[in-house]
């Protein structure tokens, strides 16, 4: 193809990637109270620089659709946990610069989050707080849904799935969390990113072992390492496409 008389590369997709994006697309208009309030309410667009913050709510709603799935989470309880993630972070930029809102934009915001009613302990289970609460609690104490919904938002970087490691580490360096160091002292003393990642990663082998006694009870390969979840997630993401467009 050619643009102003010069050659101009267009990207080609391939078939899975034309399959994924017509999937998402679909759970995409399957969520739109919930994309309401991410754009119009929470003004999360990429115009303004505040897309990824959209996109890491979607991506955390899809993983959590096909982990309720994968794992028996059904009805009404499997909707609540994938609604909310949507929303997650829908307030972010409210918080950050209140001033980019009119009083008008607040109070719309306020209603269209309302309208999704999220469930107000899955909201608390993505903030740090989370990881202060399972250390005086105890890991084991805390329902097992909240402690799904945050370590999905732990594996999510902007709109990729990827390793707890690298979410974490990718967060710690960057500084924009640098708050999060001032609960170190309320987990012991250790490193507050350290102590996530080690929590974490304990989760993930109870999520391993239950997501592997479903699978191999449907007769479906199983996840070799748990640390394998994240790529495990896309080849979900995939077959689930396929199917979608073979039904």
């Amino acid at each position: 193809m050619t643009e102003g008389g010069g050659e101009r590369e267009v990207p080609v997709r391939t078939q899975a990637e034309t399959e994924r994006s017509k999937y998402l697309y679909t759970q995409a208009t399957k969520l739109l109270p919930e994309m309401r309030a991410l754009f119009k309410g929470g003004k999360l667009t990429k115009r303004e620089g505040w897309r990824n913050v959209a996109e890491h709510c979607f991506a955390q709603a899809v993983a959590l659709d096909i982990l309720c799935d994968a794992l028996g989470i059904e009805g009404e309880e499997k909707r609540v946990i994938v609604s909310t993630a949507a929303v997650s972070d829908w307030d972010k930029r409210l918080e950050k610069r209140p001033q980019d809102f009119t009083e008008e934009e607040r109070a719309e915001a306020e209603r269209l989050i309302e309208i999704v009613d999220p469930d107000p302990e899955l909201l608390e289970a993505t903030e740090p707080e989370h990881f202060v609460r399972a250390y005086r609690e105890g890991e084991d104490s805390i329902p097992f849904r909240e402690r799904l919904t945050h370590y999905v938002d732990d594996i999510t970087k902007e709109g990729e799935w990827t390793s707890v490691e690298d979410r974490i580490r990718t967060l710690e360096r960057s500084g924009r969390r640098a708050d999060m160091m001032e609960l170190s002292k309320d987990v012991g003393g250790v490193n507050f990113f350290d102590y996530i990642i080690a929590h974490e990663e304990r989760f993930e082998t109870v999520l391993w072992a239950r997501l592997n006694e479903r699978l191999k009870a449907q007769g479906r390969p199983e996840i070799e390492r748990p640390g394998d979840i994240p790529q495990w997630l896309y080849s979900e993401l995939d077959r689930r496409a396929k199917e979608s467009k073979d039904a």
